[in-house]
């Protein structure tokens, strides 16, 4: 079975190429070529993952399945937890056929977006924006997205406002407060012993080589991104300056701080004594200093300004690094300059002209043709007014002119019907700050539409709950709500953190739960989604006015936007609740979660009524504990990898009327006939099975309108647990099919990882009630997901490169004179004081392999530890007591 399912889309591959007489025309009314492969995937409308049966396929999976352990990571080479762990990394948003990329966004790090979603740059933020920058050009469905950090980090990459020693023109120390990595972060995020920054660095090699006559275009966003790709193009052939020199270093000395939380996504570093104690408290005289409060903050910036030498002489200070600063690279301080790269090309150093050309693979292979990059702000950095930001994407794409000017052209898409979108900066326009929404075709098959398009974004009630499509607060206002939390069960959010394993024996102990699964034997096993038949019938059978409110029932509420235009807000929901639909699902989650199982030779068809929220999460259907419970009485009759299940509608019926379930049922007849002859055609079916009553009703309907003879039909009825109605239904089957040895248990197992997508996590299928909705009717478009308690405890089991690299980074510190990542600053002062005095000695002291400390006699370029300014070697000798 596991071959079939890596075979499922042989039979459905289609040419990435399509004629270019077809779009000659087309393509110069435009004024732009035409990038020939309109839709992803080979032609469907969703993401089916990796292909095991290629090479370059299976280069993805083994990437895929071999994400560095960042909690485990963060643990050992910070002082406190720098990624947020709980839901695991979100490696890339791409489409892994060959060819079918065009440009590349990198973004900073994974945020509950993507967690959400399990896929980067899905946000209702930063990934609308992208796409609508890179649909100013013309592009919408070639785009692959991903960030610097797989794992989403907490607070900001680096610190605003950090407190560094400076000596001024007079020689004097002063404190200054600048953006500032730390040597532990940066190391972890960009050292060259880091697995982080090499698997990083693997999965855009992939990408590249994956991608070898479309790729024309890398967009990075944000100062993570950019100091990340910098790091990328140095060890490739490149140079890239930072913007503090090495040698200006000499005139910083980094401050021992601690990190506290200050509020929403941000930290405030606290200076720390020689003894390791909160020296804003011992200058203010203020024990209850609240960090959060901005106030507070701006108090403690004045009170810096007038603080006496004697005062600062307290404070503890870093040392080791480039000359003895106290940083590893010039880059924690201001970052590098992508801009004034330059490549080693026909013996010299030539300016790179923000393109690839001359970029040396780990493969061997050298880039001879212009791939452009462009390092852009943030979106949510580049302006506080809609204009400032479009100025600023204006001047972004005006560096490709350079490039433009020797031939370089970027192709554009081609929509369904082969017609080129319009390159509007190629036509004289002028990009107008805007979001634009996602194509589907990022996502695998069944998601909700609501992750991939969402109204708003997710909020955190906890590192281990996400909530879904939070309302903003003028709705909760509404309704006299004042957090979250009063919208949910808080003993319903309790019981899914506390749900165990259904087979705890198939959760290996070397993966990683709250990622997909890294064994050999099972990394590449995976549903490939329903191919390009099965998929067309599916969706040309649904009719989107199923997901309408009830006649009188809507409630429009009409507004103008930010620009003055009229705009409608549908407030059904919100006034009605889920009593304005037939469907019990929120209408923007549209179809999800149709089906699972074998497309290729099934047994088994089974027609199941929606029984829980659990496919709301694994995009699966009856992948929660009643599916569970079938899935035991598959197993049992041998027949679980090869059953086919659809769910009677893709969408929540829990608690719906008889009438409103007649007003489903009816519009999708022809949705539920025609999805069992086509697995009927397959010639494999040896039962069909009905789970609860509307599908059982629809079961006998079909059947006796299509003619289906010779095939068993069994019935399983429903009742007060899960489990009902399971052993009676196993008897059935067992006489109809003459298992006669099997053992009837009733029990459920785990959901088989052949019916799960590329995406799933390790402990999917294998957990249930991790869904909670909303106990408000007004907010049932809301919902929370919570990882289990067993999989944010899970004991990690490192890979071999995880600990490698570990044990590297930590002795690079102990050789760069850096503290150690858990030792006590006041340890570490009397350290350095030690050496300190050991190297004011007469006597000959070994150098530092690296970086030593620096002698008392002049300036040097050399940033590896030569000599530094008499002045400031004096001012340090006081701050360290001599």
């Amino acid at each position: 079975m596991a071959l079939a399912v890596r075979e499922i889309f042989v039979n459905y591959k289609v040419s990435l190429r399509t004629s270019l007489k077809v779009f000659l025309a087309l393509a110069l009314f435009s004024g732009a070529t035409t990038y020939s492969n309109p839709n992803t995937n080979g032609g469907l409308g969703y993401n089916p993952g990796m292909d095991p049966t290629t090479e370059m396929g299976r280069r993805a999976i083994q990437i895929w399945s071999t994400i560095p352990e960042h909690g485990y990571f963060s643990e050992h080479l910070t002082d406190a937890q720098k990624y947020r762990k709980d839901w695991g990394a979100v490696l890339g948003k791409t489409d892994f056929t060959a060819n079918s990329i065009t440009a590349i966004a990198t973004g900073q790090d994974a945020v509950d977006d993507a967690e959400a979603a399990k896929l980067p740059g899905t946000g209702h933020g930063y990934a609308q924006r992208v796409q609508a920058i890179l649909n100013f050009i013309g592009l919408h469905y070639s785009i692959s997205g991903n960030n610097a950090s797989s794992q989403t980090i907490k607070a900001q990459y680096g610190m605003f406002g950090y407190p560094i020693l400076k000596v001024g023109a007079d020689g004097k120390m002063q404190v200054v407060f600048e953006k500032y990595i730390n040597s532990h972060q940066w190391a972890m995020f960009h050292g060259d012993d880091s697995v982080v920054r090499q698997h990083r660095e693997a999965y855009w090699e992939y990408l590249i080589e994956n991608n070898p006559e479309t790729l024309k275009l890398w967009i990075l966003f944000g100062g993570f991104s950019h100091d990340s790709f910098a790091k990328f193009l140095m060890t490739r052939g490149f140079r890239i300056p930072t913007r503090t020199s090495a040698d200006e270093l000499s005139k910083y000395r980094v401050i021992e701080t601690r990190e506290v939380f200050a509020g929403g996504n941000n930290n405030f570093p606290v200076i720390q004594t020689k003894e390791g104690k909160d020296f804003y408290q011992l200058l203010l005289g203020d024990k209850k200093i609240d960090y959060k409060n901005i106030k507070d903050q701006e108090r403690i910036i004045e009170a810096m300004k007038t603080a006496t030498p004697e005062m600062l002489a307290k404070i503890a200070i870093s040392g080791g690094g480039i000359a003895d600063s106290g940083m590893i690279d010039p880059g924690q301080f201001g970052g590098y300059a992508l801009d004034k790269a330059e490549v080693f090309m026909n013996g010299k150093w030539v300016p790179a002209n923000n393109s690839l050309r001359g970029l040396q693979l780990r493969s061997g292979k050298v880039i001879d043709r212009d791939i452009a990059f462009l390092a852009s702000q943030h979106p949510t950095a580049m302006g506080e007014d809609s204009a400032t930001a479009s100025r600023k994407v204006n001047e972004l794409f005006r560096k490709l002119e350079p490039l433009e000017a020797r031939g370089f052209e970027i192709p554009v898409d081609t929509d369904k019907d082969g017609k080129p979108f319009p390159n509007s900066r190629k036509l004289g326009e002028r990009f107008s700050w805007d979001k634009a929404q996602l194509p589907l075709e990022v996502h695998p098959f069944g998601a909700p539409v609501n992750l991939v398009r969402p109204d708003s974004s997710p909020d955190r009630m906890g590192s281990d709950v996400l909530i879904v499509n939070p309302p903003n607060r003028q709705d909760l206002a509404k309704f006299g709500i004042r957090n979250l939390d009063a919208l949910f069960d808080t003993a319903a959010i309790e019981a899914a953190k506390n749900v165990r394993f259904t087979e705890p024996s198939l959760m290996h102990p070397n993966d990683l739960w709250s990622h997909s699964r890294r064994q050999s034997e099972n990394n590449s096993i995976f549903s490939r989604g329903p191919g390009a038949r099965l998929e067309q019938i599916m969706k040309s059978n649904l009719d989107p006015s199923l997901l309408a409110p009830k006649d009188g029932m809507q409630v429009v509420h009409r507004s103008k936007n930010a620009d003055g235009e009229e705009i409608t807000i549908d407030k059904t929901l919100r006034t009605n609740g889920l009593a304005a639909y037939n469907i019990k699902s929120a209408p923007n989650m549209k179809f999800f979660a149709h089906y699972r199982g074998d497309v290729v030779k099934p047994r088994a068809f089974v027609l199941a009524d929606p029984a829980d929220l659990e496919d709301r999460n694994t995009f699966i259907a009856h992948s929660g504990e009643r599916g569970q419970h079938i899935e035991g009485m598959l197993r049992e009759m041998g027949i679980s990898d090869s059953a086919f299940i659809l769910k009677t509608v893709p969408v929540d019926m829990i608690d719906a009327t008889a009438v409103e379930w007649e007003a489903v049922r009816k519009p999708t007849e022809k949705y539920r006939e025609d999805v069992l002859k086509e697995i009927l055609s397959k010639g494999s079916i040896e039962v069909l099975v009905a789970d609860g009553p509307v599908a059982q009703a629809e079961l006998k309907r079909i059947v006796a309108k299509l003619g289906i003879k010779n095939i068993p039909i069994v019935h399983i009825d429903r009742g007060a647990t899960a489990a009902d109605g399971i052993l009676a239904a196993q008897v059935q089957i067992r006489k109809i099919l003459k298992y006669a040895q099997v053992t009837l248990s009733g029990k459920p197992v785990s959901i088989p990882i052949t019916h799960q997508n590329f995406l799933a996590r390790a402990y999917e299928g294998n957990a249930v009630g991790t869904v909670v909705r909303s106990n408000h009717p007004n907010f049932a478009d809301m919902y929370a997901v919570v990882i289990p308690k067993v999989v944010t405890s899970q004991k990690v089991n490192p890979l071999p490169s995880t600990s490698e690299s570990i044990g590297k980074i930590l002795k690079y510190f102990q050789e760069q004179g850096i503290r150690r990542p858990g030792m006590n600053v006041s340890d570490y002062v009397q350290e350095r004081e030690m050496l300190s005095r050991q190297r004011a000695r007469p006597q000959v002291v070994e150098e530092r392999a690296v970086a030593p400390r620096a002698s008392l006699v002049s300036l040097s370029s050399d940033p590896r530890g030569n000599p530094q300014s008499r002045g400031m070697a004096a001012a340090c000798m006081k701050f360290y007591g001599h």
